[in-house]
């Protein structure tokens, strides 16, 4: 009777360990097949934007991911979460990390399949088209203690937008055409003090755009291959031909990108010129103020309330992940532009950013170093750039900011980041590949914990102390119970 019991016993934990291995067999399966990833940082630093989220949903196609970076790299960890968190959004992502010491034969494979120049990197590929993404490209480095201890630390990630441009290069070989127009004393990459609109171009052939300048004074018609044209702080007026133009090309689907300057003819006195594009942009609902925009609640520096920060954003997707991630652009001596109604009820306009309500736009240019608002200037909160659409069949949009020092050097290169990010955005949206909305980097958070002389040994009696002996007791008293 008790052999039977005992087989009976040892069946039934026989039973039960079989079922723990499966259970535990299969849920590791499945958590492989179907994982899920959680952020609890306080900063969502690791959460993935609702454009990523979109695109890799939506991925037909299988796109391969080689990581070209050695286990130790200090940014090897935040780019294997990153890739862990696309792979848990969309099947069709597929991610081999290559180790040059460990899998040197595979590595120098990848490097010459797919022309890649630098040892560190992350390349995406989907059958004939790929893309390379080099380390400087996803990583921002401070070097401020370098010349103390010698060493750059990881600053911030930019890892997801740079990532998910090159993705979306590889599934959409589609290469926009942009003009810069020239001839009215715009911004030109080669002029001195003009870096900025040379790292703009340089960021957009980065993305696969092809940029060239148009001259537009005795031409009949913008190139038909143009997917943008983009005017950037003219000084002098376009003709009334060039008007006609721009206008017929944006009627039949085309895309504008206007920086206008509040121009200013000097003479006996000082007075504000035109663009000769002011009657064909309030054709379409964005009327040109004359004014300096003046904002001490967002200025810059003290005295100098004509640079500020555009910081009140719409809810569009040209400024949703700056208004979510609070980047401000930086205006410098900008004009105020007003959102009206177009003649054309098939345009529509709408305010992108404005100013703080106690902004005014400045007229009087007779005294500005002292300016003080009065009641001939334009008040209240005021538009800085505007998006206009169309409702109709055809695709025309056009994007209008008051003032091209939003890419100069200085703002372009700034370390508040939302001038670059600002920009691209627009050119991601004026040629429908929204998908390509610029995403902000993620901050590299570190928090240090700094203990006083008495937390320390608070912490070291209750960690160290107490805890062990409150076991030791419990183990004591457990003892003696079991003895009787």
């Amino acid at each position: 009777m008790n052999r039977k019991k005992e087989i009976l016993k040892g069946t039934n934990w026989s039973i039960f360990i079989i079922l723990c291995i499966s259970l535990f067999v299969i849920v590791n399966y499945l958590s492989i097949r179907h994982f899920k990833t959680f952020d609890m940082t306080f900063s969502g630093e690791f959460s993935l934007s609702e454009q990523t989220k979109k695109f890799l949903k939506n991925l037909k196609e299988e796109i391969e991911i080689y990581v070209l970076l050695p286990v130790g790299d200090e940014s090897y960890e935040r780019v294997e979460r990153l890739l862990n968190s696309f792979k848990s959004e969309s099947p069709k992502i597929k991610v081999e990390f290559l180790d040059p010491e460990k899998d040197r034969e595979k590595y120098e494979m990848v490097l010459k399949k797919y022309s890649v120049t630098t040892p560190n990197a992350v390349v995406f590929a989907n059958k004939e088209r790929s893309k390379w993404v080099e380390k400087d490209q996803f990583v921002e480095y401070d070097f401020s203690n370098y010349q103390f201890d010698g060493m750059a630390k990881v600053k911030s990630f930019k890892g997801e937008g740079s990532f998910l441009n090159a993705m979306y290069e590889v599934v959409d070989p589609r290469k926009p055409k942009i003009y810069f127009t020239i001839g009215h004393g715009e911004r030109r990459d080669f002029e001195e003090n003009n870096k900025g609109i040379y790292l703009f171009k340089e960021r957009l052939s980065k993305e696969g755009a092809v940029t060239e300048e148009l001259q537009t004074i005795g031409l009949a018609e913008i190139p038909e291959d143009a997917s943008l044209v983009i005017v950037a702080g003219p000084q002098m007026p376009f003709t009334k031909q060039e008007e006609e133009i721009l206008e017929r090309y944006f009627e039949r689907g085309g895309a504008l990108f206007l920086f206008l300057d509040p121009v200013i003819e000097e003479g006996k006195e000082m007075k504000f010129g035109k663009t000769g594009l002011e009657e064909m942009c309030e054709r379409f609902g964005v009327e040109l103020l004359d004014g300096l925009i003046v904002d001490p609640e967002a200025s810059l520096l003290a005295g100098r309330a004509q640079t500020f920060f555009g910081v009140n954003y719409s809810h569009h997707s040209i400024t949703s992940d700056l208004e979510k991630n609070k980047y401000p652009i930086l205006f410098i001596l900008a004009r105020p532009l007003k959102v009206v109604d177009a003649v054309n009820k098939d345009y529509k306009s709408e305010t992108l950013i404005s100013t703080s309500s106690a902004a005014w736009g400045e007229t009087n240019l007779s005294n500005l170093k002292d300016v003080k608002k009065d009641e001939k200037d334009h008040q209240g909160v005021l538009t800085l750039s505007a998006v206009v659409s169309s409702k109709g069949k055809n695709k025309s949009r056009m994007v209008v900011v008051g003032d091209s020092d939003v890419i100069s050097e200085g703002a372009f290169l700034s370390q508040l980041g939302g001038n670059s990010i600002f920009a691209l955005n627009c050119v991601h949206y004026l040629v429908e590949q929204e998908e390509r909305i610029s995403i902000p980097p993620k901050e590299v958070s570190r928090q240090s914990i700094v203990l006083t002389s008495t937390q320390l040994i608070t912490n070291f009696v209750i960690l160290v102390v107490l805890f062990p002996f409150i076991i030791a007791v419990f183990g004591v008293f457990v003892y003696f119970v079991r003895r009787r």
